[in-house]
């Protein structure tokens, strides 16, 4: 499981990842933890294109690392580096179909997946989340890309795009974890104000402080899969000009 938190601001986007870390025992079928300075935002850059993405999920999908989400996305970008397009959407929407198709090598031939018995929805078969934020032909988006486990040989893509609300967070965390961080007054310690005018840099402390709640006990108490949050959060912004981290990461990036 992971956090991710990001904004939009008059002066560009910042996201933000926790950074913990873990791994699939096949033995035992339990996830075991892994570091928890892993890396999970990256820069997204190209032609026309000045982009930062966050992935949560089986970033690496099979036991001999035949398949590494990371990778993949780098290999797709290097691919269509000189290629223009006219939106995120159809940007990131061209790396998902590779990725698609990847993940179905993946699961045809090494990914021992099966949906839990006690799935409570079909976000128990997500496989992996890609989040993109960033200027495309100098306008701004959010787009995410999601990969759902159908069976060995068959992952459905969905690709979205997340509506723009200058000076409101948002976050991708377990399940109702976000309305009741806005809402519970045992999380008030964790809100900051926020709103259209507010800088990047109060940006990136009110996100920072989002994920800080996903990784907090109560949040843990709430919801069981907030357990598997935390460790080191690196936050990145971009502007029409720039990607630079706020707060850069510790180490390269790991499972999910």
């Amino acid at each position: 499981m992971t956090a991710i938190a990001f904004c939009y601001t008059k002066s560009g986007f910042v996201i933000a990842a926790d950074g913990l870390s873990r791994t699939l025992d096949s033995a035992t079928g339990t996830y075991q933890p892994n570091g928890d300075k892993h890396q999970k935002i990256f820069p997204l850059l190209g032609s026309g294109r000045i982009l930062a993405y966050a992935v949560m999920g089986d970033a690496v999908a099979s036991d001999d690392n035949s398949f590494d989400l990371k990778a993949e996305i780098e290999r797709q970008q290097k691919r269509l580096a000189t290629r223009q397009f006219l939106n995120l959407r159809d940007y990131l929407g061209a790396i998902s179909i590779k990725v698609e198709k990847a993940y179905e090598r993946a699961t045809d031939t090494c990914l021992d997946y099966k949906p839990q018995p006690d799935a409570r929805d079909e976000y128990d078969r997500l496989l992996a989340r890609v989040i993109a934020v960033g200027y495309v032909a100098a306008k701004p988006a959010c787009v995410q890309a999601e990969f759902f486990f159908e069976d060995k040989g068959r992952v459905e893509r969905r690709v979205s795009t997340v509506p723009l609300r200058p000076g409101i967070p948002a976050l991708a965390a377990p399940r109702d974890v976000s309305g009741i961080i806005d809402n519970d007054p045992r999380f008030a310690e964790y809100r900051l104000p926020f709103g259209p005018e507010m800088p990047i840099e109060h940006a990136g402390a009110l996100i920072k402080r989002r994920i800080e709640a996903c990784a907090s006990p109560l949040a843990a108490e709430i919801e069981p899969l907030c357990a598997g949050i935390g460790g080191h959060i690196h936050i990145a912004a971009v502007t029409p000009s720039d990607f630079k981290w706020l707060v850069p990461p510790e180490a390269p990036l790991g499972n999910n």
